[in-house]
């Protein structure tokens, strides 16, 4: 017979365990409510203004602490981004790292003329010396790790070879790109990924949350993620047309293509993760492969 452990829901059980890290560390949160799954499961109490972000398995604890580090210096450099609400990083019971953060505001979405501005000021900074320096390879792993989860879960062996193959052959083209057009010394602090989402309201103004692509890097990657979303996604293709007449910065169209590439393919990546949790999934992977190569074709979202 099962304990009546065995029923509680496993996302009430991070719930309890990021509540209990929260007390250990004073912060007055209490009731967590899971309000996105992803890279990170992320939980907020609304009403305390609190946001916990549980990372993924194959994030590590100095990961996440160098992250917070480098964003508590980026705040100090006047970057338009959220800063960490404490600096400590628990480990849960799950062996999983949770770190706390505000809550965003309510108030209307960005549009394109926003988006421009806060990107433009991201990308003036310096970055600071402990910040990675992006190159096409960086963060690869974890898609790689997120298809992994994926087969786990049943993903088709034919689906998973061609996401493989198509993303192998975008990786290649970037490398290629990025040594004819890319200078590592030039590069700037960008975000690295700038989805819709990750743009949020806290104390008026508009910042960029969710901090776990931030490097030294070409400011295209950041334009590469918003154009993805704008042609595949859920967002206002007239965003996109916005933030290109409004970035007052230059960028190089070779490198913005096969960013945007190698973005639309690590999402479908990404979705491989939900294969077995969430079936509503399987149709959106699936018509992504089969429209990879029609630039206008919009994507399902799930």
């Amino acid at each position: 017979m099962k304990s009546q452990e065995s029923f509680i829901n496993p996302q009430d059980r991070f719930a309890e365990q990021v509540r209990l890290a929260a007390a250990g560390l004073k912060i007055n949160a209490v009731d967590y409510e899971l309000i996105r799954s992803g890279t990170n499961d992320v939980f907020a109490d609304g009403e305390a203004g609190v946001v916990a972000r549980v990372a993924s398995d194959y994030i590590s604890q100095p990961e996440i602490e160098s992250q917070i580090s480098n964003c508590r210096q980026l705040v100090e450099a006047g970057a338009p981004i959220v800063p960490p609400l404490v600096d400590e990083v628990v480990v849960l019971e799950s062996g999983r790292c949770v770190s706390f953060w505000p809550l965003g505001e309510i108030g209307p979405p960005p549009d394109g003329h926003e988006m421009a501005e806060v990107l433009a000021a991201c990308h003036r900074l310096d970055a600071p010396p402990g910040l990675s320096d992006w190159h096409p390879d960086l963060f690869v792993d974890r898609r790689w790790a997120t298809l992994r989860l994926g087969v786990e879960a049943g993903l088709p062996a034919e689906v998973a070879d061609s996401l493989t193959g198509l993303f192998s052959d975008a990786l290649d083209r970037l490398k290629q790109v990025c040594a004819q057009c890319y200078d590592p010394k030039t590069g700037s602090f960008i975000h690295g990924d700038t989805h819709h989402s990750n743009f949020i309201r806290y104390q008026g103004r508009l910042v960029l949350c969710d901090p776990d692509n931030i490097c030294r890097g070409p400011r295209e990657k950041d334009l590469a993620n918003i154009w993805e979303s704008c042609r595949r996604q859920y967002v206002d293709p007239q965003y996109w047309e916005q933030l290109k007449a409004d970035y007052p910065l230059e960028y190089d169209q070779d490198l913005l293509d096969i960013l945007t590439r190698v973005q639309e393919i690590g999402g479908c990546l990404w979705m491989t993760q939900f294969w077995g949790s969430r079936p509503e999934s399987r149709p959106a992977i699936t018509h992504s492969i089969e429209t990879i190569d029609q630039p206008n074709a919009r994507w399902l979202d799930f």
